[in-house]
């Protein structure tokens, strides 16, 4: 393949992707917590791993959030610039007044909602680990993040961190399955697909959660599955999907070309077939997923 893979890329083509899998139930579920919010004071929300922004562009093209003060944290600093470009254009398009407060901090507003958003190049985790017990956060977004992370570290920093009744929406959360097809070869595809579970810090984070927040401080509101079923149209892949079946193919190959377990030669034509399928149209692509909304007792 001849394609420039950049992760911001990647992450704008797959919005839609994630518009389409993640759980309405539990979008619902947000939703309906966030109308009781008392909105007389401002509404404080910390989004882990904001990537490119899409997030901020879904909550707010849903009209999902409280007027307050938003905190997204990236550690890539690309992340962070294109955000900030998507977010200026996402507010020009539907007519937000923006002002420029800082290099990184920007005020939104349209008729009654006003949002102060500020994006950050650090890592939330330590931000968050060095507010613990602040109890000073209204939400906690984590979205196809917590899976990379080690959650049994992780969680009791972000419940201490919320205000009592506070909440965490963690989405996209792999749970080890992923399926490529048609199948090229049984062995040779199952083989593949573990190794690359075992690149993972939990391959299987998903149902792993579900137990953890039992356990936890907090109090699952809801639960369910955001599956990623990619197929094509009757037209075919349009190129944001195309480059994301690209980038994801791209991303086993890296993870396991140096893998002694792995024959090199064996992978190399394993990818090639596979780029070729997403050229022609005919890869089928699965990764099971859960979302959860959770509310700090």
């Amino acid at each position: 393949m001849d394609l420039e893979y950049s992760y911001q890329s990647y992450l704008a083509s797959k919005k839609y992707i994630d518009d389409l899998s993640l759980n309405q139930r539990v979008l619902k579920a947000l939703s309906a917590e966030l109308n009781t919010r008392n909105t007389e004071r401002p509404f404080k929300t910390i989004e882990i791993g904001a990537g490119v922004g899409t997030m901020i562009e879904r909550l707010l093209e849903a009209e999902l959030m409280p007027s307050g003060e938003y905190e997204a944290f990236d550690i890539s600093r690309k992340n962070i610039e294109e955000a900030k470009k998507r977010i200026i254009a996402f507010a020009k398009k539907h007519d937000y007044i923006i002002e420029n407060l800082a290099p990184y901090e920007l005020f939104l507003k349209k008729d009654s909602f006003s949002m102060t958003l500020k994006l950050y190049h650090q890592d939330a985790v330590q931000i968050i680990k060095s507010q613990e017990k602040s109890e000073s956060t209204d939400l906690v977004i984590a979205q196809a993040v917590l899976d990379l992370l080690n959650v049994e570290e992780v969680l009791p920093s972000i419940f201490a961190t919320l205000k009592p009744g506070g909440l965490l929406y963690s989405s996209i959360n792999f749970d080890g399955v992923t399926y490529f097809g048609p199948t090229i070869d049984h062995e040779f595809d199952a083989f593949i697909e573990e190794q690359y579970h075992q690149t993972m810090f939990d391959s299987k984070t998903g149902r792993n959660l579900l137990s953890r927040f039992v356990d936890s401080e907090g109090e699952i509101l809801s639960v369910g599955s955001s599956d990623w079923v990619i197929y094509p149209s009757a037209q075919g892949y349009d190129a944001d999907t195309s480059y994301f079946l690209h980038y994801i193919i791209n991303t086993v190959y890296e993870a396991l070309i140096g893998n002694p377990k792995v024959d090199k030669q064996q992978l190399e034509l394993w990818v090639k077939e596979r780029h070729e399928q997403v050229d022609t149209d005919k890869l089928l692509y699965i990764a099971h997923q859960f979302d959860y909304l959770v509310k700090r007792i």
